[in-house]
């Protein structure tokens, strides 16, 4: 009985030394430069530079991989305009592996001081651009606004974005009406104007689509009889009003 005792304490002992040695181990290897951080493993990227990344990251150079902090590096690289979401790898025993989902233009949108401005669905702003895309649509908020990379535009603004998306459903607007610029008022109206110089006068950011539809519907019917629309008004979609240049 004693001699199994013996035992026992001697498998703990040893437990507790494997333990010790291990956490020792781990300690040593901290410190070192073993782990040493020397490459960065990137995504394909379409609107972040390298450059971004690399000041993002740059911090933890030669950093030991167990004490670079993921965390802190995953907040820097999100504050670049263009980051949606970052994820940070340890690859040991020397790379960091950076995983990215990159906004995408939606929009660009005028400032009050005349600068353009391109933005993604959810009101981010991405960059200063000195001519937006003809294919996207230019938002004019009438209320005087200050823009910065990163930030998020006014709240009247992003709840007027969702229709930019249904404007891209030709089951929702027929393709062959560009529209050029949503216009939004101070109280968060809307308006589209169209390429032909139509006002599509959409009232409050509700019942977008069913809006969009019977616009669409006034002015087909309009072009079918040959003429062109000067506005359709669907602050009250059904019926829509109509008037005729």
């Amino acid at each position: 009985m004693a001699r199994s005792r013996g035992r026992r304490r001697a498998l703990a002992l040893g437990s507790l030394l494997l333990v010790a040695a291990v956490v020792a181990g781990y300690f040593w290897l901290r410190a070192s430069d073993v782990f040493a951080l020397r490459q960065l493993s990137l995504p394909l990227i379409q609107n972040v530079t390298e450059a971004q990344l690399y000041s993002a990251v740059e911090p933890v150079a030669g950093v030991n991989l167990l004490r670079v902090p993921v965390a802190e590096v995953e907040r820097r690289l999100r504050a670049i305009p263009y980051v949606r979401a970052a994820r940070v790898y340890r690859r040991f025993p020397h790379t960091l592996e950076v995983d990215l989902t990159e906004y995408q233009p939606a929009a660009a949108i005028r400032a009050h001081d005349g600068d353009t401005w391109v933005i993604s669905e959810d009101g981010r702003v991405l960059e200063r651009v000195r001519e937006s895309s003809p294919a996207l649509v230019l938002v004019v908020p009438e209320a005087e606004i200050r823009l910065e990379a990163g930030q998020t535009v006014p709240s009247q603004v992003v709840d007027a974005l969702p229709v930019l998306g249904l404007l891209h459903d030709p089951g929702v607007w027929p393709q062959e009406y560009g529209v050029l610029r949503l216009e939004v008022s101070d109280v968060g109206e809307l308006m589209l104007i169209l390429a032909d110089g139509c006002q599509v006068r959409m009232g409050e950011p509700a019942r977008l689509e069913e809006k969009l539809m019977v616009a669409a519907r006034i002015i087909d019917r309009y072009s079918s009889e040959g003429k062109q629309v000067e506005y359709v008004d669907v602050h009250v979609p059904s019926p829509g009003v109509a008037k005729a240049k």
